[in-house]
């Protein structure tokens, strides 16, 4: 199981994304424009899932296809 997991999760190494938040004087993240607070995962997974869809990035594809190229 976690074989297949791991075989869907390929990234290429030229896709490279940036990540910012806000935080107070204490180091506490502040809430986005909806007011929630987000983990620093949610943040890079919607970094990567808009330079895929803006074409910056390739989506993920299993390891196996890249022995293929």
């Amino acid at each position: 199981m976690v074989l297949g997991w791991y075989a869907t999760r390929t990234v290429g190494p030229d896709c490279v994304v940036g990540v910012s938040r806000l935080t107070d004087g204490n180091g506490h993240s502040l809430p986005d424009g909806d007011g929630r607070v987000r983990s620093d995962e949610e943040l890079v997974a919607r970094a990567y899932r808009q330079a895929v869809e803006s074409g910056h990035c390739d989506p993920p594809r299993a390891r196996w296809e890249q022995w293929l190229d």
